[in-house]
């Protein structure tokens, strides 16, 4: 953590040196009857390119470039730099003149607010991702979401599909961690009492899982399939 503070420091420090360096060299254009602008903008386009590859930081993880947490801070600290290089640029300007100003303007405004709001983030989000005592990768949370819907999409159908009249659980069966759920009264397709039998699995963790929902394929109405109901093996 210390080592971090320093070169938290060191980057600072340069940072100034920087902004220093680059408005002086502005204002020496300036009086030699130069476009300070060039200066300013050239600075620019170098500062974008560093804080692009902190992206390529992140998706080349597997090569030894350095902590990641030194790259996170040096991109802050170059993220504020270029803040104060692009007022510099516009010469204080917070609205410029000209078409193609402001759309540079809007763009980095957009990509200034998006820099803050994830330092937010990654100020507070990985408190939340540990809140639960589990390691959360963050590449994985889309697959996680996607995982979550389904199950819940899955819970949703098989809640949907059980009535009160169906007498589920009417009989069980279970082998090994599958059990077999029988709802002898479960109407299917306009068929009455046809029945039916529902599959869970039952992990060693105490969660039970909803695997298939069985129908006989040949059933009519008050078959009342799943009103008996045994395993043996892998055989229902």
């Amino acid at each position: 953590m210390r080592s971090l503070h320093r070169a938290l420091i060191i980057f600072w420090l340069a940072a100034i040196a920087g902004f220093i360096f680059v408005a002086w060299n502005a204002w020496q254009t300036w009086l030699h009857n130069g476009e300070p602008a060039v200066v300013t903008g050239y600075t620019l386009a170098g500062i974008f390119v560093f804080l692009m590859l902190f992206n390529m930081r992140k998706r080349l993880a597997m090569i030894p470039l350095g902590r990641g947490a030194y790259w996170t801070a040096a991109h802050g600290v170059a993220g504020v730099f270029a803040i104060g290089v692009f007022f510099v640029h516009t010469k204080g300007v917070f609205w410029p003149d000209g078409a193609y100003e402001q759309l540079f303007a809007v763009l980095f405004y957009l990509v200034s607010l998006s820099g803050v709001l994830g330092y937010w983030l990654q100020r507070i989000m990985p408190k939340r991702l540990t809140d639960n005592g589990m390691e959360i990768i963050w590449e994985r949370i889309p697959n996680e979401l996607a995982d979550i819907r389904e199950q819940a999409e899955a819970i949703v159908e098989e809640a949907a599909d059980k009535a009160a009249s169906d007498k589920f659980g009417r009989s069980v069966s279970k082998s090994g961690n599958i059990l077999a759920i029988g709802a002898v009264y479960a109407d299917l397709a306009g068929k009455n009492s046809a029945g039916a039998a529902y599959l869970y699995r039952h992990d060693a963790n105490g969660s039970t899982n909803f695997l298939s929902k069985l129908i006989a394929p040949d059933g009519s109405q008050n078959d009342q399939y799943g009103a008996s109901i045994s395993q043996s093996g892998n055989l229902l």
